[in-house]
């Protein structure tokens, strides 16, 4: 049972190794986030200048 009991304990712990594997996996998900959430952003942005222009541009005539 002891044996049983040391092999569940091993396989539920991370080691520093796992810990910073996840680290660096996590932090490379969250800068690929960031580049599509800023590009996301930046078409928004366009479409509502573009937006704005055609309203002016509409409205001055």
């Amino acid at each position: 049972m002891k044996g049983g009991l040391s092999g569940l304990i091993e396989e539920s712990l991370a080691t520093k190794r796992d810990l910073k594997e996840f680290e660096n996996n996590f932090n490379r998900d969250l800068k690929e986030l960031e580049l599509r959430l800023s590009v996301r952003l930046g078409t928004i942005v366009a479409a509502g200048i573009a937006g704005v222009a055609a309203v002016v541009k509409l409205l001055s005539h």
